[in-house]
Parts: C-alpha cells; sequence; structure tokens
C-alpha cells in the first residue's frame, strides 16, 4: 500500500486554522502521514519540490501559497479552504464553492 503523506501548508499570522491540531490529529487517525509546511518552506524551491513530491493531498487556505501546486506529481488531491466573506470572490472566479 502507498504511503498516505498530508502535506497541511500551515500560516501562523493570516489565514490559519485555528484548529490545526485537531486537524492533524484526524488526519493521522485516518493513516495520513501529515507534514506541516510553513511559508518559509515554500519559498525555498529545493525544499518545496522535496515536501510535494511525497505528497498525496495537499490541504491550504485560500492564498497566494496554495499556487505551489503546479509543482505537484499528478493525481495528488488539492484542499483548498475559502475563509468566510470569499465566497463571493469563488463564484466569479472559480463558477462555486463546495460547501461541506
Amino acid at each position: 500500500m502507498p504511503e498516505l503523506n498530508m502535506v497541511l501548508v500551515s500560516c501562523k499570522r493570516t489565514r490559519m486554522f485555528v484548529n490545526e491540531d485537531d486537524l492533524v490529529r484526524v488526519a493521522e487517525g485516518l493513516g495520513y502521514h501529515v507534514i506541516r509546511a510553513s511559508p518559509d518552506q515554500m519559498v525555498n524551491l529545493r525544499e518545496l519540490s522535496r515536501v510535494l513530491n511525497k505528497c498525496s493531498v495537499l490541504v491550504g487556505a485560500h492564498k497566494a501559497g496554495l499556487t505551489n501546486n503546479v509543482f505537484l506529481p499528478e493525481g495528488v488531491v488539492v484542499v483548498q479552504v475559502v475563509g468566510w466573506g470569499l465566497e463571493w470572490a469563488f463564484e466569479a472566479y472559480y463558477g462555486g464553492v463546495c460547501v461541506l
């Protein structure tokens, strides 16, 4: 069985997950090895490619850091979390929002 790696774009100043530890705990309970990637790691191309090449799932808040998904291997799932109040942007730019 292939290893399941989830990369969580972990920010501490803006658009952070207030329940990040819970998110990690649930993902690990589902069998994922969670890699918390800080914005500092996302600017170093060598470190970024090392982390993303092991990735099965990329999770992050809607922001510029997720543009790095262009470096993801084929078949990786991207989960982009939209903050409250930004629904209009997703409707305008992407044609709608998936609400769970």
